[in-house]
Parts: structure tokens; sequence; C-alpha cells
């Protein structure tokens, strides 16, 4: 698999891995074989699909990471897929380099939101996932960085990247959520311990983003980091400032976490 990350992935605990040859067996196989595979992996409508009938089994509670690959060069999508994407003269403008390249890369993303979005109206329609599955979806880039010129906020903007939780109603319960909370990768499973867990004790750098009381704050390997509704481009490890130390105190943790964990 890509980078080993099977290998890795089975010393975290996870009791299978598979991969685009094993959403490919479950498929179908309708189409030409060609049709279901980009040169990254499988487009992303079958790896939903995979997950969705994994999920239909019921059976024990199941913790299920999964990887898209559509979103990334060549841009490739599906076939049969409906290009309904439509540029508007402002965005145009705003859009430095090539053009065509940039609609490959948008027509891409689209097809990539549609696909999760497909599969989390399945997740919603149905009787029993609707009230007892959490999906959160992320990305771990934006989709035209270096590509597209920010007027306002650019340092935030162009590094900004979606996190979206679906969490089923009997969850929510004295949940509180603000949209305009920061964090960054370092959040995402303390909140989703948060939701899944009772009373489990965890080891963690980042917190809980439903939790209004904790300081949220967000980073990222390029030093910017995003504080009080603010972002901030730091001067690497060297910056001398409140946000840089902060910065710092997150990379010599999770260095320490990594060397603690990784002795033999």
């Amino acid at each position: 698999s890509w980078r080993d990350i099977g290998a890795f992935a089975s010393k975290q605990g996870f009791n299978d891995v598979f991969s685009k040859i094993n959403v490919h067996e479950s498929t179908d196989k309708s189409r030409a074989k060609d049709d279901y595979f980009h040169p990254w992996g499988i487009y992303d409508e079958y790896l939903y699909n995979f997950i969705f009938k994994h999920l239909q089994e019921g059976g024990q509670k199941k913790f299920i990471l999964a990887l898209s690959t559509n979103n990334h060069p060549p841009y490739d999508v599906p076939p049969h897929y409906k290009k309904r994407l439509k540029i508007k003269k402002a965005l145009a403008q705003n859009i430095i380099g090539d053009l065509d390249l940039a609609l490959r890369r948008l027509v891409s993303y689209s097809y990539a939101l549609d696909s999760v979005g497909a599969f989390l109206d399945k997740i919603k329609s149905h009787a029993r996932l609707k009230d007892n599955t959490i999906v959160v979806v992320t990305a771990d880039n934006n989709t035209i960085e270096g590509i597209m010129r920010y007027e306002r906020e650019p340092v935030f903007t162009a590094k900004n990247i979606p996190l979206y939780f679906y969490v089923p109603p009997k969850l929510r319960g004295g949940l509180s959520f603000d949209p305009n909370t920061h964090g960054s990768s370092k959040d995402i499973f303390p909140s989703i311990y948060h939701l899944a867990l009772s009373e489990q004790e965890y080891l963690s750098i980042g917190f809980n983003l439903f939790d209004k009381h904790l300081p949220h704050y967000g980073l990222n390997e390029a030093a910017i980091i995003i504080k009080d509704g603010e972002a901030y481009q730091l001067r690497g490890l060297k910056d001398d400032s409140a946000l840089g130390a902060l910065y710092r105190a997150n990379i010599a943790i999770t260095q320490g976490l990594l060397e603690l964990y990784t002795k033999d």
C-alpha cells in the first residue's frame, strides 16, 4: 500500500487493512476495470460504498479510518461523472497560473464532495446508522493552494481545510458547537473520544473542539498558528514570541511521545 501505510496501520491496533483491490472486488464490476481506478487508487464513490456495506453488516462496534485519494494530481474523475461546475468571472480573476489546470482541480474536488455527500445521505437516511454512527470528514491540504490569490486574510485562507462532523441526534445533548472554533489535526481524535467514549482516559496534545472552555488553537508544519481568530506566520522554531513558544511546545511534546512509544 501507499508508503507502507498498511503496515503502519496494523501497528496501531486496527484488525484489518483493506486496499483498492479489496474495494474493487466488492463492486458489481459493471464497468470496464480501468473505469474504477485513477493513478493513486480507486475512485471515491466505490470507497464509500465499500464502507457503507461494512456498516450495514452491524455486529460489533466499528472504527473505520479511510483515506480517499481522488482529489490528487492528475485530478482524474470517472468517465460517468457529470461535471456541473461553473466558474464565475470573479473567481476566475483570482486564479493565478494555468486556468485549465485549476478547472481540473476544482472538478476533482467537486467529485470528491459529491461522493462524500452521497455517502452521508445514505447514512442519514438509514434506519439504524443515522442513530448510531458518527462520521468525521477532513482533508490534508487546501484544494487550490498555490494557484489562488486570496484578498482577505491570505495567511489563514490559503491554508484552512474543512472539518465536518455528523453526530446522531441522541449524542448531541448538551453539545456546544461554535463554527468559529479554530483547531488542527491534533484536535480531531480528542473530539471523537468525547463523543464516542464514556469516561475514558486518553493521551493527546489536542483538545475537544466541542468544549468552549478549552484553549483552542490550530497549527501546521508551515509554522502557521491560528489563535483567537487571528492567523500568524511564525519565523519557524526560532520565533521568540509567545505563539512561537506555544508552537515549539507542541513540537516538543509530539516528538517526546513519538520517542516514548517507538522504543523497542
